[in-house]
């Protein structure tokens, strides 16, 4: 059976910010070497053979990583939803809310709020400590 997977907060914030640039995160179970590849699926600019060595030896020992998905833009954009919720500024919240029922509300949410990192550095560790939770239960049951 294979044992609970703990990871530093260090290595939680690196695999973190590794999803929000739009990586896919493997942690090897043993060593928890972690390895980022790029979702070649989602990126079209994307080159393969830059990352082949890395791909190679993922695809070869797949059973021995633990993969982190990067969020979906559904749960994206219900942290901003949430967030835009909780900025105590009224003005401010009511135009972040609107910029998310207009095209694109990805970018001009990010436009208006570009210096407000933290709520989604903090919600992307949360993202990661769910997924080695649920990896964990599932290793015990």
């Amino acid at each position: 059976m294979a044992s609970n997977m703990e990871l530093t907060q260090e290595q939680i914030k690196t695999i973190s910010k590794e999803l929000q640039i739009g990586m896919k995160v493997f942690v090897h179970l043993e060593t928890k070497e972690i390895k980022s590849l790029p979702d070649f699926d989602n990126n079209i600019y994307a080159d393969e053979e830059v990352w082949e060595a890395d791909i190679k030896k993922i695809e070869k020992e797949n059973e021995k990583y633990l993969q982190f998905d990067p969020m979906s833009s559904h749960d994206s954009f219900g942290i901003m939803e949430d967030f835009a919720g909780k900025v105590e500024d009224k003005a401010l919240s009511n135009k972040l809310l609107r910029s998310l029922n207009r095209p694109k509300p990805f970018r001009h949410f990010k436009e208006l709020i570009d210096n407000s990192g933290k709520f989604r550095d903090l919600k992307f560790i949360e993202l990661v400590k769910e997924q080695l939770d649920r990896y964990n239960n599932k290793v015990f049951e």
